[in-house]
Parts: C-alpha cells; structure tokens; sequence
C-alpha cells in the first residue's frame, strides 16, 4: 500500500523553524519513485543537519546507484534542528526523507553514514522521532533494518546495540544488485540475510543541489 507523506502536516511548521528550505526537497536530480513498484526501500540518513549532510559523496553515490537497480527505492533523511523537533514531538510528526517526506520507519532498512562521531547521539535522536526502538533486540519486523558505516564506523561498541549490521570504514565500492534485492520480500529474512558486499569501482554521481532560486 502507498506510504502517505507527511507534508502537510510538516508545511504550516516552516515558517516558525530557522532555515526551513532544508526540510522542502526538491532539488535538482533528486528522485521520487513510485512506493507499490519497489520491492525493497531505502533510507539513507546522513546523521547531521541538511547544509552538513547534503554534499556528502558517499551518501549521494548510494543514492544514485540504489535507484538505478529495478525494484528498488531510496530517499534521504537527515537531522532536523531542534526547534522543528520539540514542533514535530509535540505534533506526532515522525522523522521523515526529504525527497517525498516518507516516515522513515516504513522503510525496509535505514542506511547511516557515520562522518564523524558527533552522529551517534542523532542517530538516537532520528530512531526515537521515527517510532524505532532505540535498541535492536527490541524491534520486530515491523522496523526497518538498521544499518551503519563510514568514516567513523571503524568502533561500533559505542552504537553496536542500535545496529542490525555495521560495515567498518567506507564503502569504497558501490552495493551490487544482489544486496538490496537480499530485503525484499519480509522483514524478517532480511533481517537475516542482509549482507555488504560490493562490486566494481564508483563513478562520480550526479550532485544533487538546488537551483539558485531557492
């Protein structure tokens, strides 16, 4: 069934909030899918602010080559400030992607990119604003699948009872078909059977930024 955004109930929040073009979307080479065509979905949550997260390469690469693979999705997600997070605890908005504010937690798995160790506690932050159990032995196949890497992932013991998987380091190498296919069909044998590997050497991927009119 299609996942409903939340946009309208995030819109009358952003004229009270601080930069609020960082939660709109819409960028240049961004993508929207149709949710019912994918088999399996991502979230790639960049665990700091937008302006932080947005240039990442390794978050934009992941991006660009899951949404080419057939039957699967990807948007992004990223921290909000905390004057839209007291507004979206008080509301009952859960965390959300920017590319068609999808909650978060009806993904199949979230992807995070550990830049720097700042990104713990937010990821903590994200999981508790999407209705994610904040430990991994209390999630049941209704949550996504929670997995992490990056430049500060190479020490999991601080975040490793939040983790479904964790992948040391960068990913030096795009994912290939064979692990995103890995979670669809249920939860529940993703869970066990979701795997890192990686073939052949990135390309650059198409940026994606806003116009100057925004």
């Amino acid at each position: 069934m299609p996942v409903e955004s939340v946009f309208p109930q995030l819109e009358p929040l952003l004229p009270l909030v601080r930069k609020p073009v960082q939660y709109v979307g819409g960028e240049v080479n961004s993508t929207v899918k149709a949710w019912d065509e994918a088999d399996v979905r991502w979230a790639l949550f960049y665990p700091d602010a937008y302006e932080v997260g947005q240039p990442n390469q390794g978050i934009a690469i992941l991006y660009e080559v899951l949404n080419e693979q057939p039957g699967v999705l990807a948007e992004r997600t990223y921290s909000v400030w905390p004057d839209l997070e007291k507004l979206m605890r008080a509301r009952g908005i859960p965390q959300f992607t920017v590319d068609a504010h999808r909650p978060v937690s009806a993904f199949d798995v979230l992807g995070v990119s550990f830049s720097t160790e700042l990104g713990y506690t937010n990821l903590l932050t994200a999981l508790d604003l999407a209705g994610v159990p904040l430990i991994a032995a209390d999630r049941t196949t209704a949550h996504p699948i929670v997995l992490a890497g990056g430049h500060a992932a190479f020490n999991p013991e601080p975040w490793r009872t939040s983790l479904t998987r964790w992948s040391s380091g960068t990913a030096r190498k795009p994912c290939s078909p064979s692990p995103a296919s890995s979670v669809s069909g249920s939860r529940a044998a993703a869970r066990a059977g979701a795997t890192a590997s990686c073939s052949s050497s990135p390309r650059p991927a198409a940026s994606t930024s806003r116009s100057s009119t925004t």
